[in-house]
């Protein structure tokens, strides 16, 4: 038998002894009511319901920035600050943990008296998505509201928990609520409080622009924040591995092939974890191979290209094919105008599909208004899925249309009006877009389309020549278009007279500038045809900079590769050059003059064929960066 209130009405059974209520006009059900005029006295005690927040993984790390923020927005003693935060970003970005954090920090400071409510949308699955009237009837039961008294209706549901959580605030107990993966803001909005003194986190792969919400894009983690993550996870596992530590360059690669993708670095974490044993070189291996890496990152149900797909599923038939064609622009960025070439539609609607792929976190903004990019790891799954579903002529459509907007735009610049503001524009154009010429240059070259190849960057170079009216832009650039389509003699040419146009000046920086480039353009000569086409005009250059000794050294691996390509008399020339500069001015014999003598008497006193295999000595007798003396 249910007891009765003073004025005789029933009260449902259990509630007398847990609470005193003063109700006019409405009826009461536990903690929670349903009317217009009532006093409600909440029990003392938080329900064990919401007590049920998610634990905080203790490798939690990098984020202390936005963590600070988050609690900011939270800290109820702050009156002007948005009562909802929308924390969002990439899938796997963290932002669930980060929410998670946040909220368990929020009630140890004792902000949230009366719990935190738990509520995962699964908004991107579409087996597993919970609908906002769904969780509703959840969280009420939750609160105390038996199922019997949860209305059927979608927006009764919500009034009435609205007002549940207004009763908890006016009792002295608000509580936090923790709205988890929500697909768009309509999904997450019925969730949220209408009362101030009840906050709200909601996370979401999209960008929620319309939920009225201070919105926290969350970004991937730098190097050292990835380091400190993966550290602590083995570190939590078997309470010190040395591993990391002792080969940190390795777990920066490893880092950086994860894209400092947090989830991506559990993963590896966890791959780790299973094997304490297993060296880094092998887990680097499985990820080097782009087309394998997606594979290589999943263990016990947490995979970077399944949580990438649900992202992708919720795309409309048109972003999703802007999405798979978009890995064909091999660059850094893309523009608007370039993805709509690719796509074969109008900048305008490219640029919204862009956009769209923008609030889903599949691309993301570059450096300026109206360019984009792809982090590493969406581009791989990006290329899988074109793989999948572009078949190879469309690509080849692609491509052509590719290079035939970049042919045409440089060719329309270069009959814009000659004068400085024509000048200027074609300057921004090339230095946002010079990397992407280049990469899109190799692109068709390894295609096998090598004219094309060579006209674009030919193009370009004849665009800089109009562009730029000083002699060091001009080589520089020229430099610049040589070195990215690896045509290694006319790079060191253009290096070569650049230095003798500076030399005049006597400008140290610009010198030195100029080296460098040099010494990079040198490590990239991997092949001794590479090197028999190209050295000579580095050897040059380091000439006019009064590098004599680095010269005699470029000299010796010009010998090693003339004696590779089977030209052993021009190599004993080169070899003899080389010895000459490592006794200029009367240096003491060096190690490396020693070697350079010692291949030069083998190959004079050899009366047979010369079979071996002179080109790998380079690392030991040849070009070696680190060492420079001037």
């Amino acid at each position: 038998m249910a007891d009765a209130d003073d004025r005789g009405l029933p009260v449902p059974d259990g509630l007398a002894s847990a609470v005193g209520n003063q109700i006019s006009g409405g009826v009461f059900f536990h903690a929670v009511i349903q009317g217009h005029t009532v006093a409600v006295h909440l029990p003392p005690e938080v329900l064990p319901a919401l007590a049920g927040l998610p634990t905080a993984s203790p490798g939690f790390t990098g984020r202390d920035r936005e963590l600070d923020l988050l609690l900011g927005l939270l800290d109820p003693g702050i009156d002007d600050t948005p009562t909802v935060c929308s924390v969002v970003g990439l899938a796997g970005v963290g932002k669930t943990e980060l929410a998670i954090q946040a909220a368990h920090a929020a009630r140890k400071r004792g902000w949230y008296p009366g719990g935190v409510l738990f509520a995962d949308l699964q908004g991107y699955d579409d087996e597993r998505r919970v609908e906002p009237a769904n969780a509703l009837h959840g969280l009420l039961q939750a609160l105390g509201v038996r199922s019997e008294h949860i209305p059927s209706q979608l927006q009764d549901r919500a009034r009435l928990y609205r007002s549940v959580l207004a009763a908890f605030a006016e009792q002295g107990q608000p509580i936090l609520v923790l709205v988890d993966n929500a697909s768009s803001a309509e999904h997450a909005r019925p969730l949220l409080p209408a009362d101030r003194r009840t906050r709200a986190i909601v996370t979401s792969r999209h960008t929620l622009s319309t939920l009225d919400s201070r919105l926290l894009g969350l970004h991937v983690l730098n190097e050292q924040s990835a380091f400190d993550l993966l550290s602590r996870l083995l570190e939590v596992a078997h309470g010190r591995d040395a591993r990391l530590a002792q080969e940190r360059q390795a777990a920066n690669e490893l880092a950086r092939l994860c894209g400092y993708l947090p989830l991506a670095l559990r993963i590896v974490g966890a791959l780790l974890v299973q094997d304490p044993r297993k060296p880094l070189a092998v887990m680097i291996e499985d990820l080097s191979d782009e087309r394998a890496r997606l594979d290589a990152l999943a263990v016990d149900g947490l995979a970077v290209r399944a949580a990438f797909d649900l992202s992708y599923q919720a795309l409309s038939v048109q972003a999703a094919g802007l999405f798979r064609i978009l890995p064909l622009s091999p660059g850094p960025e893309i523009s608007t105008e370039t993805a709509a070439a690719l796509f074969g539609d109008e900048p305008r609607v490219c640029r919204r599909l862009l956009e769209t792929l923008a609030q889903a976190h599949l691309v993301e903004s570059g450096t300026a208004y109206g360019r984009w990019r792809l982090h590493d790891l969406v581009r791989a799954f990006a290329t899988e899925q074109m793989n999948l579903h572009v078949p190879e002529q469309e690509r080849g459509a692609a491509v052509h249309r590719l290079v035939g907007h970049y042919l045409d735009t440089i060719r329309n610049l270069r009959t814009r009006p000659r004068d400085a503001r024509g000048d200027e524009e074609i300057q921004r154009w090339l230095m946002a877009e010079g990397s992407n010429l280049i990469a899109t240059g190799n692109l068709v070259a390894l295609a096998g389309r090598p004219t094309s190849a060579e006209r674009l960057i030919s193009e370009a170079i004849s665009l800089t020549d109009a562009a730029f009216h000083r002699a060091v832009d001009r080589l520089y650039w020229n430099w610049f278009f040589f070195h990215g389509a690896r045509r290694f003699k006319e790079a060191f040419e253009a290096l070569q007279q650049h230095l003798v146009v500076i030399q005049p000046a006597c400008s140290v920086r610009l010198e030195d500038a100029v080296l460098e480039r040099v010494y990079a353009t040198l490590d990239e000569v991997s092949t001794s045809q590479e090197a028999v086409r190209s050295l000579e005009p580095a050897v040059a250059a380091l000439n006019v900079a009064g590098e004599i000794y680095a010269e005699g050294r470029v000299l010796v691996t010009l010998g090693l590769a003339l004696l590779q390509e089977g030209r052993p008399g021009e190599a004993c020339d080169a070899l003899r050059r080389a010895i000459g500069r490592f006794r200029y001015g009367g240096r003491t014999r060096s190690p490396d003059e020693v070697h350079a003598q010692a291949v030069l008497d083998t190959v004079q006193t050899a009366t047979g064929p010369l079979e071996q295999d002179w080109w790998s000595q380079r690392s030991e007798m040849g070009w070696r960066r680190q060492s420079r003396p001037r």
